[in-house]
């Protein structure tokens, strides 16, 4: 009751696949799970009821199990913690899995959310380097954060998530401020630049040739954006001439007019190709 209004949605359960967080069988956390659900309408018909968000490839058995007996029907929202401890286009094939498992059992039609996933990022409290063992996987540099956070916004939406959450903002591993004063690292900065290109567009395709990866956006007034990047490297990426592109604008907010461009350098970190300023 005392937080009626102010708390839309809850998650039933952190990561019921892993056994020291749930120790419990699947149709024990689907009871826990319907009654969870009848009390909260009761008290806010409103609320948003999130499934337990099974977690990594690891998961998908436990989801499946899940939708098998019917747990889906006591939520609104499919969570899942899509963390692959790899390159983000990793989520993508993992997506696919819990999309296909959704399908299979009849809730195809739910929204799926990606409610936490990220990367343990370098920073001046723990002193651990890029590249070395962390608590989650490998490090990678602040550089990497950027590219990683914007690539896994632009692929959950691409591929039919509703909403991603970075975990987290503050965290002492994976978080995009430093622990010890909560200072932006560039991660941060670049989540805000990513918000400006995705909030208010439409996704209207992805797609990729070998590492070079391709999503378009489109807004109202004739708007058009090309968000591309290579998981390798630099390249040369070739611009369409009927795209009209005249102007790039990076993670960092900077922009460069490229009126009558024909290639454009890109690497693992997303540019947008606009052909129209705003």
């Amino acid at each position: 009751m005392r937080y009626k209004g102010r708390i839309q949605s809850y998650e039933i359960w952190n990561e019921p696949n892993v056994h020291e967080i749930f120790s419990g069988s699947p149709e024990q956390m689907i009871a826990l799970t319907q009654e969870a659900n009848k009390i909260l309408k009761e008290i806010d018909p409103n609320i948003t009821v999130v499934s337990p968000s099974a977690t990594t490839v690891n998961g998908v058995p436990w989801l499946r199990t899940f939708l098998s007996v019917g747990g889906a029907q006591y939520v609104d929202v499919i969570g899942y913690h899509f963390y692959v401890w790899d390159a983000p286009e990793k989520i993508v094939p993992l997506v696919s899995q819990v999309r296909d498992a959704m399908s299979k059992f009849g809730f195809g039609s739910k929204p799926l959310w990606d409610t936490e996933a990220g990367w343990e990022i370098t920073n001046r409290k723990t002193g651990r380097a890029p590249g070395a063992r962390g608590v989650y996987g490998t490090v990678i540099s602040d550089d990497q954060a950027v590219a990683y956070l914007a690539r896994s916004y632009v692929l959950n939406w691409a591929y039919g998530v509703s909403r991603f959450y970075w975990y987290a903002w503050d965290d002492g591993q994976t978080g995009i401020t430093e622990p010890e004063d909560l200072t932006p690292k560039s991660a941060a900065k670049a989540y805000n630049e990513i918000e400006r290109w995705l909030v208010g567009s439409r996704m209207m395709m992805c797609d990729h040739y070998q590492a070079t990866w391709n999503c378009r956006l489109q807004r109202d007034g004739g708007y058009s954006g090309w968000i591309v990047w290579n998981t390798d490297g630099s390249r040369s990426f070739p611009i369409q001439p009927s795209w009209g592109v005249k102007r790039t604008r990076d993670l960092a907010g900077g922009t460069q007019n490229l009126s009558g461009a024909k290639t454009v350098e890109i690497g693992p970190k997303p540019i947008l190709l606009e052909n129209q300023t705003r």
